[in-house]
């Protein structure tokens, strides 16, 4: 399988203006002199270099963007608080309400749940063990090397 097809459009442009300028420079290929090809070819090129300036430039909107935001919240806390402090527009007020805060006649207090009691764990009582009811297995148990046996 040939490896043309794994190839972008601008690599395969490169290779075919290498092969073209190495093997037939004087040729003309379907109207087009070598020159003429790479003058027309270039504007994908062209057009990909716009298009990363774009995305460097997107990129730096972004983060003034976000520090525009971040301006603009501490302005709005800054503002709240200065209307919370006010004495005719204060924590009641049907502005603080209308910016989107629950006025303070308005606020419930939590109410606390009674703790769940947890009942303690039974203890448990040894219960012998009949030797009836333990099957008698063969369990070979090594010995260590140090052990007198006698």
């Amino acid at each position: 399988m040939s490896a043309i097809n794994r190839q972008d459009v601008s690599t395969r442009r490169d290779q075919f203006i290498d092969s073209w300028r190495k093997f037939a420079p004087e040729m003309s290929i379907a109207g087009y002199t070598l020159a003429q090809f790479v003058a027309e070819s270039q504007a994908p090129d062209e057009i990909r270099q716009r298009l990363s300036a774009a995305r460097t430039e997107v990129a730096g909107t972004i983060i003034e963007r976000q520090a525009a935001d971040n301006r603009l919240k501490e302005k709005l806390i800054m503002l709240t608080d200065t209307l919370r402090g006010t004495p005719s527009y204060g924590y009641d007020s049907p502005f603080y309400r209308s910016i989107g805060f629950v006025p303070k006649s308005e606020r419930k207090r939590p109410v606390r749940q009674p703790k769940a009691v947890v009942a303690a764990p039974m203890a448990i009582a040894a219960v012998p063990m009949a030797l009836a009811t333990v099957p008698m297995t063969l369990v070979s148990v090594p010995i260590p090397p140090s052990a007198n046996v006698a």
